[in-house]
């Protein structure tokens, strides 16, 4: 009983356990371990890995040299994108040895994204602050410039800490996001929403014209603050890339179980080389295209991480000179009466 026991709990384990006897013959391998190692059961149990290549003839090495010193011994492995702990034991009194898989190829993604998003923010924060740096010291080393140039210096450095700002802000976002909260979900109607964020864009950009169709009977789990932030970014990004004034429309669907926000415009479009790029944070459409508009590149990652939260997806289609659909989709439920 205790050993079929043992047998269930290693088989439910996240972690890859591999058995070995005091000869180096596999006697048991854990459903993690044939996953991880994309290698069948029949295939493992009762080999002893001798000929094997690659992850499986490091396995190999490390039993033989623990059944030789029955001394531990841990090493890491990395193939490609694949990211594994491998750790092996003496098993009992010199008995065999039992070596565990942990895959961390998940983690040491996050790591590498989260230094990589470091790295950017860095360089992206140094620009600004040289710029208002190097001005401010030329108003300091030269009194005597004219009101103009003094004028036009300052009209730069004010741009630029604005510039700075929505940075910083844009960094506090994502920040804000990561520590998403549940507790903030309620049911919300996605036509409010949207004339909300209507009514918001308007009063900074009053020239925009903004069309709503949809059912204003579709209602998604959401913190409301949140989902506001990814429609006014998709409206704000939309106008930016129009010429003015700006004719925006927002339609409200339900495609099977799912509730859809589009916003289309009728802007520049975007170059069918950016599409698989446009929601990597930092990433910025070519000037050349863009019209030399500026931004942090931030606007539509935080559209991403807040879908993404939410369960949902977020897509484009766009063809230059003729505009862009960006569709966000949520799981729908129903008007509680």
């Amino acid at each position: 009983m205790s050993r079929a026991i043992s047998q269930e709990i290693l088989e439910s384990m996240d972690t890859g356990v591999l058995a070995f006897d005091r000869t180096g013959i596999m006697v048991f391998a854990n459903a993690a371990a044939c996953q991880i190692l994309h290698v069948s059961p029949e295939d493992l149990v009762g080999s002893s890995l001798t000929g094997s290549e690659g992850i499986l003839a490091r396995c190999h090495e490390m039993i033989q040299q623990v059944l030789r010193t029955f001394e531990p011994s841990i090493q890491t492995w990395q193939e490609r994108q694949m990211y594994l702990d491998l750790s092996v034991k003496p098993w009992k009194e010199r008995e065999g040895a039992i070596l565990f898989i942990q895959d961390k190829t998940a983690q040491r993604g996050l790591l590498e994204r989260d230094k990589q998003f470091i790295a950017n923010a860095s360089h992206e924060l140094r620009t600004p602050i040289t710029i208002i740096q190097g001005f401010a010291e030329t108003l300091c080393s030269y009194p005597k410039l004219s009101p103009g140039t003094v004028g036009d210096i300052s009209e730069k450095i004010a741009r630029t800490s604005k510039r700075l700002e929505n940075l910083v802000q844009s960094l506090l976002t994502l920040s804000k996001i990561d520590h998403f909260s549940e507790e903030k979900l309620r049911e919300v109607g996605l036509i409010e929403i949207a004339h909300h964020c209507k009514h918001l864009v308007l009063s900074s950009h009053p020239e925009a014209r903004i069309t709503i169709f949809g059912s204003p009977d579709l209602f998604i789990r959401a913190d409301p603050q949140l989902l506001d932030l990814a429609v006014m970014n998709l409206l704000e990004n939309a106008i930016k890339y129009s010429l003015s004034p700006a004719n925006l429309r927002i339609e409200i669907h339900q495609r099977a179980q799912n509730a859809l926000i589009e916003v289309r415009d009728q802007g520049i479009g975007i170059p069918a080389i950016d599409l698989p790029s446009i929601f990597d944070r930092f990433y910025k459409v070519d000037r050349q295209q863009s019209s030399g508009i500026k931004g942090v590149g931030l606007g539509l990652s935080i559209v991403k991480e807040i879908v993404k939260k939410h369960q949902g997806s977020v897509s484009v289609s766009s063809q230059v000179n003729v505009g862009s659909v960006f569709t966000i989709s949520f799981p729908v439920v129903k008007k509680i009466v």
